[in-house]
């Protein structure tokens, strides 16, 4: 009897400092973030896309390189806050020789750019609407959720204007992202007012938890191919 008490005892002692050891490494994975991988394909261009998403402060730090065959051709910076709402960015672009920044102001995107050695800066007035420069990765919260349409800003960084856009939830489908298939939330991107005429594209969210899956549209002048990004893994 008095054996049998010890032992309670002793796995009364041990099972919460395995909860703790558990609880702990649980911790620390969150502490040092998750990495993200995707392929982005436009025409004959195949780039493999990497994201950093690190807690902080004011909510998480992003930060992306795109490399072809392990030559960069573009990467980039971020602070966003915990709506994965953009603060700030940064972006170089080899391809183009290209390198611009922003931050937000109350209602207004502080940029400067400078492009085969000419420097521009420029104020952009937007309303109050979210600024989300890392769409579709910057949807996540948004699609976590359950409200059916938003607005939001983003910059175009050809031409160093800010535009309006609009995101509409529509029907759930299966996509197929790394070989399997997974179910998603389908949004439609589009800018706002008669230019929603002139351009739209798609992109699919995990719906377990809101992660960027897949993209689908043209980020460029007319006449550019369409890109089509794909989740291949994460850790």
């Amino acid at each position: 009897m008095k054996g049998t008490i010890r032992l309670i005892k002793i796995i009364l002692i041990i099972i919460p400092k395995i909860i703790l050891m558990i609880t702990l490494c649980t911790s620390s994975l969150h502490l040092f973030g998750e990495i993200r991988t995707y392929r982005e394909t436009t025409g004959g261009e195949v780039l493999t896309v990497t994201y950093r998403i690190e807690p902080s402060r004011e909510g998480f730090s992003i930060s992306g390189t795109a490399t072809d065959s392990g030559k960069m051709a573009y990467w980039l910076e971020a602070e966003v806050d915990r709506s994965f709402a953009t603060r700030s960015w940064k972006l170089s672009d080899n391809r183009k020789d290209l390198n611009i920044s922003a931050y937000r102001s109350d209602n207004t995107l502080i940029l400067t750019k400078i492009q085969e050695g000419k420097k521009l800066k420029r104020v952009l007035k937007i309303k109050s609407d979210p600024w989300f420069q890392l769409y579709p990765l910057s949807f996540e919260k948004f699609a976590a959720g359950g409200r059916k349409t938003t607005r939001y800003w983003s910059i175009n960084p050809d031409e160093a204007k800010a535009y309006e856009f609009s995101l509409t939830r529509k029907e759930s489908s299966l996509v197929t992202v790394a070989g399997r298939d997974v179910l998603s939330e389908h949004f439609r991107i589009s800018l706002t007012g008669f230019l929603a005429l002139f351009w739209g594209a798609d992109c699919w969210h995990r719906k377990t938890d809101g992660k960027f899956m897949r993209y689908e549209g043209v980020n460029g002048r007319p006449g550019t191919p369409v890109t089509v990004t794909e989740f291949l893994g994460e850790r």
